[in-house]
């Protein structure tokens, strides 16, 4: 006879989920403005500027009119997405229910596309004018140079100086100082920043830069991490900017379909969408800064 002794044997899985590593939804989201609730193929943000002022000197004068400044930006929404579903076979043979783990990756997922929409808006091409006809960059003033430097310009990471050049850029445009700022990078600038003496000492600081390893607040911003940022030829491209000049468009949130398939077996599925739109509002309110970025990773898409 064969020797079974084997068979019985039990195989043991755990009735936990490990998720993996990844960014956990949106970072970026609670950041910027966001107008929801939009309809129609596109939407436009009308914006007020700057008006002038002038000295009273006759008595029973006009009332002057100033021809205060009109903008507007617009933006045309995308939609993404993502779904899946359980095949009824390898349900009955799960000691583990599926269905909300998927919704909640899904969420994840559709966050960060979120974040991928502020990304490309904030140093990306944004469209003004009455028809949203013209095209605007964000022009070189803006923007500080992978070998910012005050005396030897060479090519560095996120350093002391290129934060004083975003700070010194908004503040030389008369934004708000009151209004929030916030600065973006991946954990790469993060390492930059841990091995400046100005920014973990106390010496430096009237209050904690560093929390459980994180770099919270350091010059005036808040600072935001993630590794979605734009990376080619080991540059990284992280921004600054202030509240007010970014905004985020929603049409459609996102809307979850979980139900079975009659078409397939009545499996379980889930089906999640959400349609926006993001742009630059203000070139004044965003700073573009370069930095070297060896890591030889491309923009993380997890």
């Amino acid at each position: 006879m064969e020797f079974q002794a084997n068979i019985p044997f039990i195989k043991q899985f755990s009735a936990n989920l490990t998720v993996l590593p990844q960014q956990m939804g949106s970072r970026l989201r609670a950041s910027v403005d966001e107008e929801s609730g939009l309809v129609g193929d596109s939407a436009f943000f009308d914006q007020i500027g700057v008006t002038e002022y002038q000295e009273i000197v006759t008595r029973h004068g006009d009332t002057p009119f100033m021809n205060t400044e009109h903008a507007r930006r617009m933006v045309v929404p995308t939609g993404i997405e993502t779904g899946d579903a359980i095949d009824k076979l390898d349900k009955v043979q799960q000691l583990i229910n599926f269905e909300s783990p998927y919704v909640q990756a899904g969420r994840m997922a559709l966050g960060r596309g979120i974040d991928d929409k502020i990304i490309a808006a904030a140093t990306g091409t944004a469209r003004t004018g009455k028809e949203g006809a013209t095209s605007v960059v964000l022009p070189a003033s803006q923007k500080v140079a992978i070998t910012a430097h005050p005396t030897t310009p060479a090519t560095s990471g996120l350093t002391l100086f290129k934060l004083q050049e975003a700070a010194r850029i908004l503040g030389e445009a008369d934004v708000d100082p009151d209004l929030p700022r916030y600065f973006v990078c991946s954990e790469r600038q993060k390492q930059d920043l841990l091995k400046l003496t100005e920014t973990t000492s106390v010496d430096f600081n009237d209050r904690p830069t560093l929390v459980d390893g994180k770099i919270t607040r350091f010059m005036g911003f808040a600072f935001i991490q993630t590794q979605r940022l734009l990376w080619a030829a080991n540059v990284r491209t992280c921004f600054a900017f202030a509240k007010g000049g970014i905004r985020l468009g929603t049409w459609a949130d996102m809307v979850v379909e979980v139900g079975k398939q009659p078409g397939k077996r009545w499996m379980w599925s889930y089906y999640i969408n959400l349609f926006a739109a993001a742009t630059r509002m203000v070139e004044d309110m965003v700073v573009e800064v370069a930095c070297a970025d060896t890591t030889g990773k491309v923009t993380v898409k997890k």
